[in-house]
């Protein structure tokens, strides 16, 4: 069975852009974008809409690979749901232990730790063995050997697992955008308080930040939000070049039909355009930016913001 050579992942925290990124590359003929790839199980098992708009059997791209796994609908799953510790202190262990493997990037424990079927690493082991034999379908299915799989899952929990694990080879996207963007966005969908979600930003983007650490400089690239809005052409010709392909104009109109799993339906629905989104500027009060300042701005500052 071939093996895909050509997987990219996108690491980012919601609401940062992954989705007008996918859209942009996957416009490229090179290039299938999966959209949040974590989440085909659980597509599969319902039969969820692809974002071409049609039922994942009856999806010109998914509809093959989905119909060789019909017998396996309730239990081939790529996602992990959080799993509940507290009932056992053996499982307590367990979860310091793979979370220690985990930011250490230590194969062999992290191994060890999956060899317990009623713990997280078990399960995770399994949604990443899964993911690698659906890449691998899905290569055997394209008529093009050099296409590059473009996942959007964004969980540095998943990406730090595949590349301790070397479970494929894979390049890295870290998308990033200014915390007071992300910030607004999640606010108009949260009942949580202002400082909380800044915390919880913080919290995210430091693991990422973190991620990204250990991998490879050539196999890693950070992109802007920003930038991509403002300079889209240009930021696309810097991501091309470092996946090695050539830059396509086509690239710029976004043309589908994408079939990604998903995203963000709003900028789906929208995709012929690409528009900044920086209503953070208008909305926050000043007392709010001072607070964003003393909770995370040494973090946002690192990212160049």
């Amino acid at each position: 069975m071939k093996m895909p050579l050509n997987s990219v992942y996108i690491t980012s925290l919601p609401r940062s852009g992954s989705t007008l990124l996918s859209m942009l590359l996957g416009s490229h003929d090179g290039v299938a974008a999966l959209g949040e790839f974590v989440l085909f199980g659980q597509a599969l098992s319902t039969n969820s809409l692809c974002s071409c708009g049609k039922p994942l059997q009856e999806c010109d791209f998914w509809g093959e690979i989905t119909r060789q796994l019909n017998d396996q609908r309730d239990s081939f799953s790529t996602l992990v749901y959080p799993f509940d510790f507290s009932k056992t202190g053996f499982q307590k262990k367990l979860s310091k232990l793979y979370s220690y493997a985990l930011r250490h990037h230590h194969a062999l424990l992290l191994d060890l730790t999956a060899a317990f079927p009623q713990g997280y690493p078990y399960h995770m082991k399994k949604a990443a063995d899964n993911t690698k034999s659906l890449l691998e379908m899905l290569a055997n299915r394209v008529s093009d050997t050099d296409t590059i799989f473009l996942d959007a899952s964004k969980t540095t929990t998943r990406l730090d697992y595949l590349i301790t694990m070397k479970s494929y080879p894979i390049k890295v996207i870290s998308l990033v955008r200014d915390g007071r963007g992300t910030l607004h966005s999640w606010l108009k969908d949260s009942d949580r308080s202002f400082p909380d979600t800044v915390r919880a930003w913080r919290w995210h983007m430091e693991n990422q930040l973190r991620s990204l650490k250990e991998i490879r400089e050539e196999d890693k690239i950070v992109v802007r939000y920003e930038d991509l809005c403002r300079n889209t052409e240009s930021e696309l010709k810097r991501i091309c070049d470092f996946l090695q392909i050539t830059f396509q104009e086509k690239m710029l109109s976004m043309e589908g039909p994408f079939h990604m799993l998903g995203g963000n339906p709003g900028t789906i629905g929208n995709s012929s355009t690409v528009r900044l989104d920086i209503g953070w500027e208008k909305t926050f009060t000043q007392e709010e930016l001072n607070l964003f300042e003393e909770l995370a701005g040494e973090v946002n500052r690192e990212m160049g913001y």
